[in-house]
């Protein structure tokens, strides 16, 4: 039971990670960046802190809270692992001021590596497939040679109940992790598109 609540937790953090990352990208698809039509000479500092006084207006408003609550939610020590440093309030100013960066390389090599993490810790439920095939396999060709092929054949379904049975229990965590993700992706959604 154990194990499995483990397991469930893993598929969890997973979503939450991808999730996250799709929350990142969209958050930087939909913020825009100002534009000026005249030369850099004629930008002065008064322009520059008026800009900064109407963005830090705009990033304390209440749309803006609940997105940064959204992204609260999913801090955690997971979340360092291939976020380091990950904090909702400065990615929100980073963003809204167009200087968020981010090292794209360095991101998929640590999602590269927290996914062979989890496929070495998932690696006895493989073992246990991989060795119940290979069960089925021997007994489906050890069948011809009973007197009674109703004993094989016994076997060899005995087998097939258990593989399908490991297979559903799997399953389930896996729609499981993926129904909190589908909420948690809703209510980010909710938070960050107005509604009138």
């Amino acid at each position: 039971m154990g194990k499995r609540c483990m397991k469930s937790k893993r598929y969890f953090a997973k979503c939450i990670l991808v999730f996250i990352l799709i929350m990142v990208l969209t958050c930087l698809c939909l913020v825009s960046l100002p534009v000026y039509a005249g030369s850099s000479d004629e930008i002065s500092l008064t322009d520059k802190s008026i800009e900064e006084k109407i963005m830090e207006e705009q990033i304390e408003t209440d749309e803006v809270d609940s997105i940064e609550k959204e992204l609260e939610k999913y801090k955690d020590e997971k979340i360092d692992e291939i976020l380091p440093g990950y904090d909702p309030e400065k990615i929100i100013r980073d963003v809204a001021k167009g200087q968020f960066g981010f090292d794209a390389p360095d991101i998929i090599n640590r999602i590269l590596s927290y996914l062979f993490k989890e496929i070495y810790l998932n690696m006895d439920v493989l073992i246990k497939l991989i060795v119940l095939v290979a069960l089925c396999a021997v007994l489906n060709n050890l069948q011809t040679s009973f007197l009674n092929k109703s004993v094989g054949e016994l076997a060899f379904y005995v087998c097939y109940i258990v593989l399908v049975s490991v297979l559903l229990v799997s399953f389930s965590s896996v729609v499981r992790a993926g129904t909190e993700i589908i909420d948690r992706m809703v209510n980010f959604m909710y938070s960050s598109i107005p509604a009138w």
